[in-house]
């Protein structure tokens, strides 16, 4: 049985269940078949199972570099979101806010960056954590 390449890609964003699980059983037919040729396609990755695959092909896609790099920034920001409301920097508090800092997240003492403000009585950064 001879497989031939998609020339079309999926898309993910729109494509149904029914549509996802078909490529998927597609995509394992034909790793199994090359698999059992003595081919195994995803092992110039580096990869040893058909997730870590595909897992290894979205880092290193563009998409997937961006949505890591988002990923670091939120979290960066969201250390730093605790001593910018200590010191009352009010800009640097919106600047992390639009960088993604997670609002929910607890510091060290159990405070979220709300309650960390109203310990701190910061009210203009209240403010700004009440209507972000």
């Amino acid at each position: 049985m001879a497989f031939k390449r998609r020339k079309t890609s999926l898309n993910l964003k729109t494509a149904s269940l029914e549509k996802l699980q078909k490529y998927l059983a597609e995509v394992q037919a034909r790793i199994l078949h090359h698999t059992n040729n003595g081919y195994a396609p995803f092992s110039n990755y580096g990869a040893k199972s058909l997730e870590e695959y595909y897992k290894l092909r979205y880092e290193n896609s563009a998409e997937g570099r961006h949505a890591i790099a988002e990923g670091r920034r939120a979290i960066k920001a969201t250390e730093n979101i605790f001593p910018a409301i200590a010191c009352g920097d009010v800009k640097g508090v919106q600047a992390l806010i639009q960088k993604g800092a997670n609002l929910a997240a607890c510091n060290a003492d159990g405070l979220t960056p709300l309650q960390w403000a109203e310990k701190c009585g910061k009210d203009d950064i209240v403010n700004i954590l009440k209507h972000p």
